[in-house]
């Protein structure tokens, strides 16, 4: 095998000297680049919660990840051992509800969601039999340099607490 290096024909030894090494890398450059650059593209509500206080409705753990301007919040579904994800467009536009059917036991028909800054808000509108007809706001807030997470409405408040890099790499979840 022969290469041009600096004017002058390389035999496969000097290749194998200079660039094989090199080569060696690449996999090491990409897995820390797989694991750095989804931090610098991550809202401060990405990540794994744990719950500190609060209502007892609300689930223990959630992982909220927001991106391409959806709003995806995966939790233990209520009845069973397995996890529910819920997943709200953030264009502040009407949408049908058509997650969360285990938690919210069916009672949303439509949802408007929106993100402004450290403020995530979504009102689900409730209008079916047997059901009160109305809304229920529920405002997400990030406090504490974004290492706590407040999910308000008009009936309760709970206190998120946000997992460590460790915490969130080693937890059981989707």
């Amino acid at each position: 095998m022969e290469l041009v290096k600096g004017g002058r024909l390389a035999s496969a030894r000097d290749f194998a000297k200079y660039y094989v090494p090199l080569l060696a890398l690449v996999p090491f450059v990409l897995l820390v680049l797989m694991w750095v650059l989804p931090v610098f593209t991550e809202s401060g509500f990405d990540g794994v919660w744990f719950k500190k206080t609060g209502d007892k409705q609300m689930p223990s753990e959630m992982k909220v990840r927001i991106q391409n301007g959806k709003f995806k919040e995966t939790f233990p579904a209520k009845f069973n051992a397995e996890y529910e994800t819920v997943t709200l467009e953030l264009d502040g536009h009407e949408h049908a509800w058509t997650g969360g059917s285990l938690f919210e036991d069916g009672r949303y028909t439509t949802y408007t969601a929106q993100l402004n800054g450290a403020i995530f808000s979504v009102v689900k509108h409730q209008n079916e039999w047997p059901f009160q007809e109305g809304n229920m706001v529920e405002l997400w807030t990030l406090r504490n340099k974004g290492r706590e997470l407040v999910v308000s409405s008009t009936s309760s408040e709970t206190v998120y607490e946000h997992a460590s890099w460790l915490r969130e790499f080693i937890t059981n979840e989707p």
